[in-house]
């Protein structure tokens, strides 16, 4: 190209003033006739080779997705096109989808050692139900150290959250506001910007079912909470990581609180529309069945309570509250006041067979309230039918209760007692 542009410029040179030299312009014609077409193969290998490069990134992508092997054909059959990965609009939304599915996750939150089993038992229930996201833990300090260990052979990712040495805006909002500790805890999940969307879940659900259709949702996505529909309960919610929204939340809190002192109060004022603004973002209920309206509407539970896909743990006595007999695989505790009596089972069941062997391979010879018992029970009173109060009430009405049992004069003024004090 650079002799053919010094040939160019000798020809004008040699051109006489004032006319032209028929020998002259043809050399000038043939050069540049040749700069032209030089400069069209020159670029029809810079468009070859930036196909190619398009093409290995396509690939790469396409093996680290998790997609079926028929989709992933099509993806590598489609023609590139100047303007597109692959020249098909379907095939682009597509392939813009695909890149976020590796950016997608789960993402939960303990601060203590109970709380962490919990989200033990979460996690393997979203491993054993195939889920393709990762998935993540927020932790706070106080988490023993073996907690830690089992957590990070669940999780993907094991993120430590201690706002008051967290360095930034956080700090302040907790130093104005410590009565919401654990809310600000919670809300440095809007800072896993390296996720494009995420699903978080409190460390009392348990999922019985696979829920990665959640991500087709949009922020924030959440089911409407039993005691006020107009509310929704933050046991479950959709949301996509912003560090402007994360600085937003955290100033709403200082300057407005919680009116329910928890994160549920403050996530439901700063999104405050959306009770009317967009019903797609209202969760059906079976992405959070709460132990409050099985107990008050238990006919739709016997409905629709087998379609549940996740379960929450309502309320002060937590799955870890009870202690579990290996043996007869049975609870003791306050069963009674528990409506959601198969779920705890299977909660249970699970922390037993796959969280405890690895709690006990941490703590080694060191002692620790696992929650469970192997001995036989003796005595009838330890360990009772698990009956929840809601099949206790349906027998109440169909008049089969157990006046020689828990339904006796005596447990009745047990209870009016300390009810009345």
């Amino acid at each position: 190209m650079a002799i053919l542009q010094v040939h160019q410029a000798k020809a004008l040179k040699a051109m006489p003033e004032g006319g032209t030299h028929p020998g002259l312009m043809q050399e000038l014609r043939t050069a540049t006739d040749f700069a032209l077409r030089a400069t069209k193969i020159t670029a029809r290998s810079l468009g070859k080779a930036m196909s190619t490069l398009v093409v290995q990134e396509r690939h790469l992508w396409l093996n680290l997705a998790e997609m079926r092997d028929m989709n992933k054909a099509r993806f590598l059959d489609a023609p590139i096109s100047q303007h597109n990965y692959v020249k098909s609009n379907s095939l682009d939304r597509c392939y813009v989808k695909l890149i976020s599915l590796a950016e997608q996750a789960f993402v939960t939150l303990t601060t203590n050692d109970s709380y962490a089993r919990g989200a033990m038992v979460l996690g393997k229930s979203l491993r054993n139900h195939k889920t393709s996201k990762k998935l993540v833990v927020l932790i706070g300090p106080h988490v023993s150290n073996q907690s830690r260990a089992v957590l990070h052979k669940i999780f993907d990712e094991v993120r430590v959250v201690d706002v008051l040495n967290s360095g930034d805006t956080a700090t302040l909002a907790m130093m104005k506001r410590p009565d919401l500790g654990v809310t600000f805890t919670k809300l440095h999940c809007w800072t896993l910007t390296h996720y494009s969307k995420c699903v978080f879940m409190d460390a009392d659900t348990l999922v019985v079912s696979n829920i990665d259709e959640l991500f087709d949702r949009e922020e924030l996505s959440a089911t409407p909470d039993p005691g006020w529909p107009d509310c929704f309960n933050s046991g479950v919610f959709v949301f996509r990581p912003s560090n402007e929204t994360y600085s937003k939340l955290l100033k709403y809190c200082t300057e407005h609180g919680s009116f329910d002192g928890g994160d549920q109060g403050v996530l439901n004022g700063f999104f405050s529309d959306w009770a009317t603004a967009d019903i797609n973002k209202h969760l059906p209920f079976i992405y959070n069945m709460s132990s409050i309206a099985i107990y008050t509407y238990l006919p739709a539970l016997k409905q629709y309570g087998a379609n549940a896909k996740v379960v929450h743990f309502l309320g002060q006595m937590k799955p870890w509250s009870y202690t579990y007999n290996l043996t007869q695989r049975r609870l003791r505790g306050d069963v009674q006041a528990s409506s959601q009596h198969g779920f705890l089972l299977q909660w249970w069941a699970l922390y037993s067979a796959e969280v405890l062997p690895a709690l006990i391979r941490e703590y080694g010879d060191q002692r620790f309230n696992s929650g469970c018992e192997e001995e036989a029970v003796e005595s009838e009173e330890r360990v009772q039918p698990l009956v929840s109060s809601a099949e206790r009430r349906h027998l109440w009405e169909q008049g089969q209760a157990d006046y020689m049992g828990i339904d006796s004069f005596d447990n009745i003024q047990k209870k009016l007692d300390v009810f009345l004090k």
